[in-house]
């Protein structure tokens, strides 16, 4: 717990700003996972906020890290979607579950599929979450700090939509052609 705010209550709001920064064309699925796994979320076919709040509002703490059966449950989602990106995000805050992962790194490559991993939490074991983001071609976050969290899965969605950068060329208008920092610079 964070003062009254529990980590779980940390998590749910960080889904929900990283499903809000979503276009609205993005389809999403939640899995969640402790000592089992299960599909909370369908897919969606398009972003629906409500439909993401009232899937996790009830959520509550449970024990146990089962992070391979949550990945399988995650890659299944994506059978028959077509969509120029495909991306999944790891959260974990505990000791996972030994498992080899080395089926599911080649169906999600096969796939295209990436899969990125966050260890979140002084108790979150990284070597699972490192090891899933190198081999799914994501990224990996390992903080102690909850409250990172949402800044984290905001960096991650942001990602996923592409660069925030435009590039594209414009014309220059002169305002001081005869300022001495511009002496050397072509007229056009």
């Amino acid at each position: 717990e964070t003062g009254k705010i529990t980590r779980l209550d940390i998590a749910k709001q960080a889904t929900l700003t990283a499903v809000d920064l979503l276009n609205d064309e993005s389809r999403l699925g939640i899995v969640v996972f402790d000592s089992v796994a299960h599909v909370l979320l369908p897919m969606l076919p398009r972003k629906d906020e409500e439909a993401v709040r009232a899937a996790i509002g009830p959520l509550v703490p449970g024990g146990g890290t089962a992070i391979h059966p949550g990945l399988e449950l995650g890659l299944g989602m994506f059978q028959g979607v077509n969509a120029s990106a495909k991306h999944i995000v790891v959260m974990t805050d505990g000791l996972s579950q030994e498992a080899d992962f080395t089926a599911l790194f080649a169906l999600a490559k096969q796939a295209g599929i990436t899969i990125s991993a966050i260890a979140i939490g002084v108790s979150a074991d990284i070597r699972q979450p490192k090891e899933i983001a190198a081999k799914g071609g994501g990224a990996f976050y390992a903080t102690a700090d909850f409250k990172a969290l949402p800044s984290i899965l905001s960096q991650e969605t942001l990602m996923l939509q592409g660069s925030p950068v435009q590039e594209r060329t414009a014309a220059v208008a002169w305002v001081d052609r005869n300022a001495d920092f511009l002496t050397g610079l072509p007229n056009a």
